[in-house]
């Protein structure tokens, strides 16, 4: 059996007074992998494309779920559905209050990244402590994503340190 390649596929951000929060994909296999090394610890917020079924395989492994249906869009395609306003909020909403979530989507560098910092934001409300969940030489959150999540925040600086994340990624090449 191959072993998933791990490194920058999930980061640990942990705050003992927060929360613990993974990123993974449920189609690389990083997904599966950690739940079967820590079962039953975490609950999941899973992303999926409109016509991507649910992992069913994680279910015996989490306490909780969420499964979100949109495509991973930077913008508002009228042939794509996006993410809206009412599914980071209901993200947002679900994830209050747990101490342990693994973020899903489907290869976990966009949709998931996104949604986990935001999540990140929303527990300890510190702009840089939120950005310590995301590799930004790996991850690439989707930016309607965070769009959406600082309009709901009304927190400018969160988009500008978003913006600023974006030009480190790029002068790193």
């Amino acid at each position: 059996m191959n072993t998933p390649k791990i490194l920058g596929v999930f980061i640990l951000f942990i705050y003992k007074e927060y929360m613990e929060i993974y990123i993974a994909g449920h189609k690389s296999g990083s997904l599966q992998y950690f739940l079967g090394k820590r079962p039953n610890e975490f609950d999941a917020l899973i992303i999926t494309d409109i016509k991507t079924s649910f992992p069913d395989d994680i279910l015996p492994s989490l306490n909780d779920h969420l499964w979100l249906k949109f495509n991973d869009v930077n913008s508002q395609y009228e042939t794509q559905i996006h993410p809206t306003k009412e599914h980071i909020e209901q993200g947002l909403n679900w994830a209050k209050g747990r101490e342990k979530i693994v973020v899903a989507c489907h290869a976990g560098i966009s949709r998931s990244s996104a949604m986990a910092l935001l999540i990140a934001y929303q527990e300890c409300q510190d702009i840089e402590q939120s950005f310590s969940v995301i590799n930004i030489h790996h991850h690439s959150p989707n930016l309607l994503i965070i769009k959406i999540g600082c309009e709901i925040f009304g927190e400018p600086g969160l988009w500008n340190r978003f913006l600023q994340s974006n030009d480190e990624k790029l002068k790193s090449y």
